[in-house]
């Protein structure tokens, strides 16, 4: 079967037997003995070339889907003997790995010892190729056409802006009350264009298209500005729920919402990863899957400072961990 793919992926007998690099001849007998077992001539050949005939059409793809499966065991079985150690290069949303993944880091070190970690963030689209990494978690649509993308999490985006700005600038109850100078935009760093806020509420879809007044290709930076009093700055809810809960944020808007987005664990679309890379792929989306904090809610959020009494559990694990004691 491997002899009747490479002739038929290389168009020729003498093509194949380089790339088999094995004799011409016995390319030849081994896909007369393929076509004596299956009984029926899958290939023409003359002196001058080899031609597919229409069952050889007809079998080559089955061929090609069971050498697959084959070389697929034959990896795995490999695997079984791997020692689970060497490096992984792994790229992450900033605040993903400040608030989700650096708090099980712990954990991970205990259960694997000698695989080293190291992490980068960005909020760039990474290429994992291009740019040497083995995993990467994003959000949003994924265009990297070289990986694959497991989702691990749909979060919730909130509106926040410092408890001076509003303060000064008094309530807002509608997406066109917010000026231009009040929103700090976000740039795609793809497309080095403003992203567009897109408000939802029940429903309802409001677009503000103006360019905001100010705008970062840096999430963290954004998030800074905004706690200067900058404006409102378009973030996820375990973001900046510690601000949240201090004090330095408020949620603005508490019916309308920033839309959803949605989180991947992205890694090389080949079967052969290693094994130190398949654990941590399974590692991430076994954290990110199961973190409450990527699930918290901006109303979760609101209503958990307006009746600490009857505090949402996801707010109270996000509320527990950051602030360091328990919400009075």
């Amino acid at each position: 079967m491997q002899a009747f793919a490479a002739v038929v992926e290389s168009g020729g007998l003498t093509l194949a037997a380089q790339r088999l690099n094995i004799p011409k001849g016995r390319v030849s007998r081994r896909v007369s003995d393929l076509e004596a077992h299956m009984g029926t001539r899958l290939l023409h050949r003359t002196t001058r070339s080899v031609q597919v005939t229409d069952d050889g059409r007809a079998c080559y793809e089955p061929c090609v889907r069971v050498l697959g499966e084959i070389e697929e065991l034959e990896h795995r079985m490999r695997l079984v003997n791997e020692p689970l150690q060497g490096l992984v290069r792994v790229d992450l949303l900033p605040p993903i790995a400040r608030w989700i993944v650096a708090p099980e880091l712990p954990e991970f070190r205990r259960r694997y010892p000698s695989i080293c970690l190291h992490i980068s963030t960005s909020n760039r689209l990474a290429r994992l190729v291009e740019d040497g990494l083995d995993v990467s978690v994003r959000g949003g649509s994924l265009e990297d056409s070289t990986a694959v993308a497991r989702s691990v999490a749909d979060v919730r985006m909130g509106l926040y802006a410092a408890a001076s700005w509003a303060s000064l600038r008094g309530p807002v109850s509608h997406p066109a009350g917010l000026a231009a100078r009040d929103r700090i935009g976000s740039i795609s760093v793809a497309t080095r264009t403003v992203r567009p806020w897109r408000l939802e509420r029940h429903g309802a879809i409001v677009d503000l298209l103006e360019p905001p007044g100010v705008a970062f290709d840096d999430e963290e930076s954004a998030l800074a500005a905004s706690l200067a009093g900058a404006g409102v700055v378009v973030a996820a809810p375990f973001a900046v729920a510690e601000y949240v809960y201090r004090g330095s944020l408020v949620l603005v808007m508490p019916n309308w919402s920033a839309g959803v987005r949605s989180v991947s664990v992205m890694f090389p679309a080949s079967r052969h990863l290693a094994l130190r890379v398949r654990v941590v792929v399974d590692w991430l989306v076994d954290v990110l899957s199961r973190s409450s904090d990527m699930r918290l809610t901006p109303e979760a959020l609101h209503h958990a400072l307006r009746a600490p009494d009857r505090l949402d559990p996801d707010a109270a694990t996000m509320f527990g961990r950051n602030s360091g004691h328990a919400h009075p």
